[in-house]
């Protein structure tokens, strides 16, 4: 028969038994909302490899951040170049799921999945993740331009060809603060927000796009302190999901659930096999 400490209190003290039961129950309710709370939505963006990392307009829109140039010649930053690009993946507000660009915090970003190239059908230039390819470093040299990687700071590096990459920028697309590589592919990489940044925008750090391909999946959250939010590691580099943004569920591990079912299913056992004596 099973004996528990409320057995003998609820014969004797029947009402002081359901107030201990009311407060066991509230307690594991508040338990269960900790779960769903853990199992909130997660920012999700996909980036094409073809996307610059940020607008420029010569003489006018972050004139000073120009990338794009020839590749086999290393010509200097042109708009001919600058056009082989799409525009920017950018993450925005969403109080939805928590993304409201507010200073001081920190924005996490993490590899979600796909691969990209940054020359198509070329074995020379093997499918990569947000790391880039470490075969080829780019210095902060003049030449260096070419890639939008010339503008991060120099003692981050050292910086690879197909790296992603991004800046903060407000609602003009101007760029606030220094634009920063993310090679958030093994770990996640977290950024404080800036004063004046309503959004975030994401690209390739390559000079020409034209004959690049794939896709990468990015996770995106906000948290107001360290340490930050923890994604799902990726194992393997599966292609990512054809929309360009949305949300996914953090779910609680399995034995999470196991444990509040369980306790669950005690308060359940406890309550059916021992009710009050009529007096």
């Amino acid at each position: 028969m099973l004996r528990t400490p409320y057995a003998g209190m609820m014969k004797t003290h029947p009402v002081k038994f359901k107030r201990h039961f009311k407060r066991i129950l509230s307690i594991s309710l508040c338990a269960l909302a900790v779960i769903a709370n853990a199992a909130k939505a997660q920012e999700y963006i996909n980036v094409s490899s073809q996307s610059g990392p940020w607008v420029w307009v010569n003489g006018g829109l972050n004139t000073n951040y120009q990338y794009g140039a020839n590749p086999n010649t290393n010509l200097p930053p042109a708009e001919a170049f600058y056009a082989s690009f799409d525009a920017p993946a950018v993450i925005t507000e969403n109080a939805t799921v928590g993304l409201t660009f507010t200073p001081g915090d920190y924005l996490t970003l993490g590899y979600g999945g796909g691969l990209w190239s940054e020359a198509t059908n070329n074995p020379s230039f093997p499918d990569e993740g947000p790391n880039g390819d470490a075969s080829m470093t780019y210095s902060n040299s003049a030449l260096s331009t070419l890639s939008a990687e010339y503008y991060c700071p120099s003692d981050q590096g050292p910086y690879y060809s197909d790296e992603l990459i991004g800046a903060f920028t407000d609602d003009s697309g101007s760029i606030v603060g220094t634009p920063l590589a993310i090679p958030c592919q093994f770990s996640n990489d977290s950024f404080i927000i800036p004063e004046g940044a309503t959004q975030f925008e994401l690209g390739t750090a390559d000079g020409y796009a034209l004959d690049n391909s794939g896709t990468l999946q990015i996770d995106v959250e906000e948290s107001t302190s360290t340490p930050p939010p923890t994604f799902p590691s990726v194992d393997s580099l599966p292609e990512a999901p054809g929309s360009t943004e949305g949300t996914q569920l953090a779910v609680p591990e399995p034995s999470t659930w196991a444990m509040v079912l369980a306790g669950a299913g005690t308060l359940i056992v406890i309550r059916s096999r021992f009710k009050p004596q009529e007096l």
